[in-house]
């Protein structure tokens, strides 16, 4: 019997971690008209040894809409519903500024975030969001509605790195507004952009 018992569990261990392996990260992004500008501004800052990026892995400069964790006949429905989508929202511009966080003592992250609070954002990620999730499993919970804090992660510094440099602080304080011009579907290891809606300008 205790044979037995351990197979079945050996049976449903198997079939439960060929269950999760399958699964795929996939993210909603929404991009930016400005994404050269805030592309070049990561690219100058390379110079220094200890910076991070996603952009260094190959994303685009973006913000966060939703993440799940789906199977491959889950990730063809969310890019179907996703690209009844184009042109649905109209393209949306707001007002950022320069965040520097340090709760993490060894570094010094970079973010753009709304200068004041944006309901337009807000409703625009809402919406979005509860019109593509199907009930998936959740990668972020920070990424849900009531919970998302809308951001732009530029780039992450060790905290013993010297002052940015002038030109690239000159850089980041004429960022004053973005826009978003469209979204994407995007699936990480390796970073991949498979599928792309555009706003209404």
């Amino acid at each position: 019997m205790r044979t037995i018992v351990l197979f079945c569990f050996l049976i449903l261990y198997f079939l439960n971690v060929n269950s999760q392996e399958s699964r795929k990260t996939i993210a909603v992004q929404a991009l930016f008209n400005s994404e050269d500008i805030l592309d070049s501004i990561r690219i100058k800052a390379a110079i220094y040894d200890n910076i991070s990026s996603a952009q260094s892995l190959g994303a685009r400069p973006h913000m966060t809409i939703a993440s799940f964790n789906l199977t491959e006949d889950e990730v063809v429905e969310i890019t179907n519903s996703f690209q009844l989508l184009n042109n649905n929202y109209s393209s949306h511009s707001f007002s950022v500024q320069i965040m520097i966080e340090t709760e993490d003592s060894a570094k010094w992250s970079y973010y753009l975030v709304p200068t004041v609070k944006d309901e337009k954002l807000i409703v625009i990620h809402d919406s979005l969001y509860i019109t593509i999730d199907k009930g998936y499993i959740k990668q972020r919970k920070i990424d849900m509605p009531g919970n998302w804090w809308p951001h732009i992660s530029l780039f992450a510094v060790h905290a013993s790195t010297p002052k940015l440099s002038n030109n690239i602080q000159t850089e980041l304080d004429k960022i004053k507004q973005v826009t978003i011009g469209g979204f994407s579907l995007v699936s990480f290891g390796p970073i991949n952009y498979f599928s792309e809606i555009k706003t209404i300008n």
